[in-house]
């Protein structure tokens, strides 16, 4: 028998369930283990981060983006860091502040800080999940 839904029946396997993020986000702060949040974090950023650039990205772009953010967290936060590092909308608007050598900086820093954060949770055997 075919089965149109088969993708979505099979999440059940994986412990996913369709959910409401924002609930979702809410519940997920009373979990504090690094891994919940870390996803959070990447989620709220990466989230944040199209919303307040909503002027700079056509609207092409944005709705791509939304689409793309909000349809994976509604079935939870697993793999949310390889689910945002894919919108290619967010490198468009990096790119573009990145312009002014003092921003190029500060992104430079900041994110060599966070790839040694992310070394040191692998190293040490953290299971972030990516």
């Amino acid at each position: 028998m075919w089965d149109s839904l088969a993708f979505m029946h099979i999440q059940s396997a994986w412990g996913r369930s369709l959910i409401n993020p924002i609930n979702l986000l809410f519940h997920r702060f009373v979990d504090l283990d690094v891994t919940t949040i870390f996803l959070v974090s990447i989620s709220l950023i990466s989230l944040l981060f199209v919303i307040v650039s909503y002027k700079k990205l056509r609207t092409s772009y944005l709705i791509f983006c939304m689409y793309s953010l909000l349809i994976p967290m509604s079935s939870g936060f697993g793999s949310m860091p390889r689910f945002a590092l894919v919108i290619f909308p967010i490198f468009i608007v990096l790119a573009e502040l990145t312009k002014q050598r003092d921003a190029d900086e500060v992104l430079t820093i900041i994110l060599a800080l966070f790839q040694g954060c992310l070394m040191v949770f692998w190293s040490n055997g953290f299971s972030l999940v990516i």
